[in-house]
C-alpha cells in the first residue's frame, strides 16, 4: 500500500517538475509558450488516468481470484472431509458375562473396568448375565481416532433411581471391530440388567474431523455433529428414537426345537 501512495505522489509531482526544471528557462532562439506545456499536461493527466483504471481493474482481479480460489479450496475440503467420514453405531443387548457363543471379529475386544473384573471373579465359572453396548464404526475412514465415551445408565426396575456414570477413552477403533462395554458399577448385583438413560461418543476421523454423537433416552432423540472449532457443534442429523419390536427367525426355530425335545 505504501509503495502505490509513493508511486502516485511521484506521478502527480512529476509535471511539476519537469515544468520547472525543464519547461521554465530560456535560451536564445528558444520562444516556449503555454499551449505545449498544457498540451502535455493534458496528456500526461489522460495517461495518469488510464493507468489509475489499469491498476483498480488488475487489483480486482487478482483478490477476485483470490476468492475464488479460497472458495474452491474450502468446498474441497468439505468434500474430502465428508468421504472420510464414519459413523459409530451402539447396540445394547443382555449377554453371558465373557460373552460366550457371541459371533464376533476375532480382534474385537471388551473394556476392562474394575466393576466388571470383579464380577468375573466372583461369577466367571456361572451362567451370569450382564448389559453390554456393543460399540461399532462404519465408513471409508478405516479407523477412528482419540474416541471418547460417556454412558448414563440405571438398574432396571429399581426403585431407588440411582444414575451411574460411566467415562472411558477407548483410542482407536479400527473399521469393522466391535468393541464390548459392560455396565457394571461397584454393588452390581449379578443378573442386574440395566436401562442407558443417555450415551456421548466424541472421536477423530483420519482427516482430523472432531465427531460427536449422542443419543438421549429420556428426550428419544439421536444426533450426529460436527466440532471442528466452533462454538456451536454443526448438526448433521437429528431424528426421533422410536422403539420397534422384531425377532430372529433362527433363534425361534432353535427355542422351538428345545422346546419339542424337552418334552
Amino acid at each position: 500500500m505504501k509503495r502505490i501512495f509513493y508511486l502516485y505522489v511521484g506521478l502527480i509531482l512529476l509535471p511539476a517538475i519537469l515544468n520547472y526544471g525543464l519547461l521554465s528557462w530560456t535560451a536564445p532562439g528558444v520562444n516556449l509558450s503555454p499551449n505545449p506545456w498544457l498540451s502535455f499536461l493534458g496528456s500526461y493527466l489522460g495517461f495518469l488516468g488510464a493507468v489509475s483504471i489499469a491498476l483498480a481493474n488488475n487489483r480486482y482481479q487478482r483478490e477476485k481470484d483470490k476468492r475464488d480460489e479460497k472458495k474452491q479450496r474450502d468446498k474441497d475440503k468439505k468434500a474430502e472431509l465428508k468421504s472420510f467420514r464414519s459413523f459409530v453405531v451402539m447396540k445394547e443387548f443382555y449377554a453371558d458375562l465373557k460373552l460366550k457363543n457371541v459371533k464376533m471379529h476375532e480382534n474385537s475386544r471388551i473394556i476392562l473396568t474394575k466393576p466388571y473384573e470383579k464380577m468375573i471373579d466372583l461369577y466367571g465359572n456361572e451362567n451370569v448375565k450382564t448389559t453390554f453396548l456393543k460399540l461399532s464404526q462404519y465408513g471409508n475412514s478405516p479407523v477412528i481416532m482419540d474416541c471418547k465415551m460417556l454412558i448414563k445408565f440405571k438398574v432396571q426396575n429399581n426403585n431407588d433411581g440411582r444414575e451411574h456414570k460411566l467415562e472411558m477413552n477407548i483410542g482407536v477403533i479400527e473399521s469393522g471391530i466391535e468393541v464390548f462395554c459392560p455396565l457394571t458399577f461397584e454393588g452390581i448385583k449379578a443378573g442386574d440388567k440395566m436401562a442407558v438413560n443417555y450415551i456421548e461418543i466424541k472421536y477423530k476421523t483420519l482427516m482430523n474431523e472432531q465427531m460427536r454423537y449422542e443419543i438421549d433416552h429420556i428426550q428419544n432423540v439421536e444426533t450426529y455433529s460436527v466440532m471442528n472449532n466452533k462454538e456451536e457443534p454443526e448438526e448433521l442429523f437429528k431424528q426421533e428414537i422410536t422403539s420397534a419390536r422384531w425377532s430372529y427367525p433362527n433363534k425361534i426355530d432353535k427355542k422351538v426345537s428345545e422346546e419339542k425335545t424337552s418334552k
